[in-house]
């Protein structure tokens, strides 16, 4: 009797060592994982600062000519000059006040464009996020903070373009060989080259937006490049379809 109650308490004091045992590795496992996620974290952030050093964001008030030939002629008298921005290996960006009361951003995507928007432009109403590791330049002279991917080569030269329109009362108000253009409540949106590629650029409402933010989003072919432009209203201004629509020649 003595030999089994002795047994059954090593026994017991081996299950509770190899509790103990596991309570402590676990613990450790934790830790690990905390420290290698943070390592990888700061080693993301100072990655991102030194790109954000070599790659700078000169303000001018450069207004590239094939930027103001997109508009027709009354429309240009209207638009006054918020801000341009000079990136390294990218074009111009130009942000306008149109009428003192519609935010206006233009980007040129791509210096050559052959395809037509109608066969290339794929959308879908999928709600997109910020995506984690690729560095983006913010444009925030709007009340939608537009991000746009800050490292680009000849290859993301876009083919196909994937553009993920989440929001509310989405419209498609034309889509053509050269023009498509979109209204909606926006919450957040997406373009990519690819289905499964990096964001090339990413857009959401600001921190001052009002909840219910109209845009009016429309890529335009033009002269062989390809163009992106939003349209947006400050808040308690409504927002007509077609507004930018009709300000393009």
């Amino acid at each position: 009797m003595g030999v089994c109650k002795t047994g059954g308490t090593n026994f017991r004091v081996i299950l509770k060592s190899i509790e103990m045992f596991k309570r402590k590795s676990y613990l450790e496992l934790v830790l690990i994982l905390f420290v290698v996620y943070f390592t990888a974290d700061t080693e993301s952030c100072n990655q991102n600062g030194k790109l954000l050093e070599s790659h700078p964001t000169i303000v001018s008030n450069v207004i590239p000519s094939y930027f103001m030939n997109l508009f027709k002629p009354g429309t240009k008298a209207e638009m006054k000059l918020i801000s341009s921005y000079e990136h390294i290996g990218k074009d111009t960006v130009c942000n306008f006040m149109y009428e003192g009361k519609y935010y206006l951003q233009v980007y040129r995507l791509s210096e050559r464009f052959i395809e037509s928007l109608n066969g290339s432009l794929n959308e879908n109403h999928a709600k997109s996020e910020l995506e984690v590791g690729v560095p983006f330049y913010d444009n925030q002279a709007s009340l939608i903070n537009i991000r746009d991917k800050m490292i680009v080569s000849k290859k993301d030269n876009p083919i196909k373009i994937f553009v993920s329109l989440n929001g509310v009362d989405c419209t498609a108000n034309m889509k053509n060989d050269s023009v498509a253009d979109y209204n909606l409540i926006i919450k957040n949106l997406s373009i990519k080259y690819s289905p499964n590629g990096p964001q090339e650029i990413q857009a959401e409402p600001g921190d001052y937006a009002d909840q219910r933010t109209p845009l009016e989003l429309m890529f335009i072919k033009n002269n062989a490049s390809l163009y992106l432009l939003f349209l947006s209203p400050k808040n308690g201004i409504s927002l007509p379809p077609k507004t930018l629509y009709y300000l393009i020649r």
